[in-house]
């Protein structure tokens, strides 16, 4: 079972395109990033589409989301059909080589720090 809490989620609104809930208001689309463990928790039902709260108390798939009254075991699979993505390979492209990166990193812009010093005063001689 996953674990409980919050993951970090990127969110950008996009100035062009338009969300129009079922009652006609319209709102400003946004398209959220977020880590490939919470897309796994949407998917297996345990973290709703709708809000993003956590559900892992409650199990998979429960009857509603307490935060939102989203139904979850009728709606999630829609949901998450109608505006999951996917995931986005521009960001790093799979089989990216992190290692040689760090290591270049390390070499072009680590800058080692100065030794620290400090002076101890003499002690007075006890008579």
């Amino acid at each position: 079972m996953p674990e409980s809490g919050w993951d970090p989620v990127e969110i950008e609104v996009s100035p062009t395109k338009a969300y129009v809930t079922e009652d006609g208001r319209k709102f400003q689309d946004s398209e959220l990033t977020i880590t490939p463990k919470m897309a796994a928790e949407l998917h297996a039902g345990y973290r709703c589409a709708r809000c993003l709260e956590p559900l892992q108390k409650l199990g998979a798939f429960p009857e509603r989301c307490p935060v939102c009254a989203f139904e979850v075991a009728k709606y999630q699979r829609q949901q998450l059909e109608e505006q999951y993505r996917g995931v986005d390979t521009s960001i790093i492209p799979a089989g990216f080589p992190l290692e040689r990166e760090r290591e270049h990193l390390e070499r072009e812009l680590y800058r080692p720090k100065g030794l620290v010093t400090m002076s101890v005063p003499k002690q007075k001689r006890r008579p």
